[in-house]
């Protein structure tokens, strides 16, 4: 036969009981707040990650429009550049033409060295050779370089003085604009050229008849 409790015993487990709901009521209030709480912190956690996306699409917005005002800038730079270097070449380019404007032309040159030349002749050559004007050998000349059909080889040779004249006057005149050194030997190189052109055998028969 089960002993039967006390009115001590049956007190004990009452308070035992009530204890223990208590404890279970406490216990399901504070899972309650906590559940509460991972709802308002996952809440929180979705709108942070609603709010990080949308900064990040932001983020990356930016950024595709960052590299597209690098490249406007990059390609307006290069713009800047080209357009000041043309400025300058064109520039340099406009003082070149105008010092190779004041410069002797061929044709005035090649009448002073062909004038030199006959003024440098002994009695001796002048007694056997008869000299012609020099003014009217360098517009015989002249005639045939401006004839625009004319390609005979004499023709071809004289535009090739030309040319070659005109080239060492531009390259004096480059070098001063430039700023280069240029020393007086380099002055002469156009000068001796002509005289060196009236020399040459096709050149000298329009002088000496």
């Amino acid at each position: 036969m089960n002993k039967l409790l006390t009115d001590k015993g049956i007190e004990e487990l009452n308070e035992e009981i009530e204890q223990a709901k208590n404890t279970i009521e406490e216990g399901t209030r504070l899972r309650k707040e906590k559940l509460d709480h991972v709802k308002s912190l996952r809440l929180k956690i979705k709108s942070m990650s609603d709010e990080i996306e949308e900064m990040t699409s932001t983020i990356r917005q930016l950024e595709i429009e960052c590299n597209e005002h690098l490249q406007e800038n990059r390609t307006l730079d290069h713009r800047i550049r080209t357009v000041v270097l043309s400025i300058t070449d064109d520039t340099r380019q406009k003082a070149i033409n105008e010092l190779v404007e004041k410069q002797s032309v061929f044709w005035t040159g090649l009448t002073k060295a062909i004038t030199e030349a006959q003024d440098e002749l002994d009695e001796t050559t002048r007694a056997f050779v008869k000299l012609g004007d020099p003014a009217a050998a360098v517009d015989t000349m002249k005639s045939k370089y401006d004839h625009p059909k004319d390609f005979s080889r004499e023709a071809v040779e004289i535009r090739s003085h030309v040319f070659n004249y005109t080239k060492l006057i531009e390259a004096l005149c480059t070098s001063k604009i430039d700023g280069r050194t240029i020393t007086i030997s380099d002055t002469k190189g156009p000068q001796q050229y002509l005289k060196d052109v009236a020399y040459i055998p096709s050149v000298m028969k329009y002088w000496q008849n």
